[in-house]
């Protein structure tokens, strides 16, 4: 994942997977996944809306080969 990753007006993007195929995830700090989704291109820009979600850290999460291959915080204020 690269580190450009910016949170505006309730959307996550800027995630652009270098391993594709390649699962995301969005995980809540009690471990629960609120967000996947496949990834088949690693050309495709990723933009997330989190106004549906609690006010909270998070773990966003990338899976290929179902293996971790990149993780990174997210607060939501």
């Amino acid at each position: 994942m690269r580190e450009d990753v910016n949170l505006d007006n309730n959307k996550l993007s800027g995630l652009y997977p270098e391993h594709a195929p390649a699962r995301l995830e969005l995980i809540s700090m009690d471990g629960k996944t609120i967000y996947s989704r496949q990834l088949n291109n690693n050309k495709d820009r990723i933009i997330i809306s989190t106004a549906a979600y609690q006010s909270g850290s998070y773990m966003i999460v990338l899976y290929h080969n179902n293996r971790l291959v990149a993780s990174r915080q997210l607060i939501i204020n």
